[in-house]
C-alpha cells in the first residue's frame, strides 16, 4: 500500500515550526515510514528565498523558505526548479520530534 502525504504527516500539519525544523519532521515521519527520500535546498525563481524542500516519491515536500521561522508544510502542487542542492539533515527518532514540537510550543507562549 502505497502511503500518502496526508497520512503520514496529517498530525503535523498544524505545526508552525522553522524551515530547517520542518525539515528534519519530515525527515523523521519519513524515515520512521521507511521510505526513500532526500533534503534539498531549492531556488524556485531568480531573486527568490531558497527554499528547504524534501523529494519524496516523485513530490516535493515545502518546508519553508530558509529564513522562514514559523511555517507549516505542505504538498507542492508544482513548482519550477531553477537549482538544487542536496543537504544533509540531523534524522531525529520520533521522540526527538515530541521534544522538538513541545519545545517550540512552550518557546512560542513564553
Amino acid at each position: 500500500m502505497a502511503l500518502t502525504f496526508e497520512a503520514l504527516f496529517s498530525p503535523f500539519l498544524s505545526l508552525q515550526l522553522s524551515a530547517f525544523e520542518n525539515a528534519k519532521l519530515v525527515a523523521a515521519v519519513l524515515n520512521d515510514a521507511n521510505e526513500q527520500w532526500q533534503v534539498f535546498e531549492v531556488n524556485c525563481a531568480e531573486g527568490s528565498s531558497p527554499y528547504y524542500m524534501v523529494n519524496w516519491q516523485q513530490q516535493w515536500i515545502i518546508c519553508g523558505k530558509i529564513n522562514d521561522y514559523n511555517v507549516s508544510i505542505k504538498l507542492a502542487e508544482a513548482i519550477d526548479i531553477t537549482s538544487k542542492k542536496q543537504l544533509t539533515v540531523p534524522v531525529l527518532n520520533m521522540q526527538q520530534v515530541s521534544f522538538m514540537c513541545m519545545e517550540n510550543s512552550h518557546f512560542d507562549h513564553c
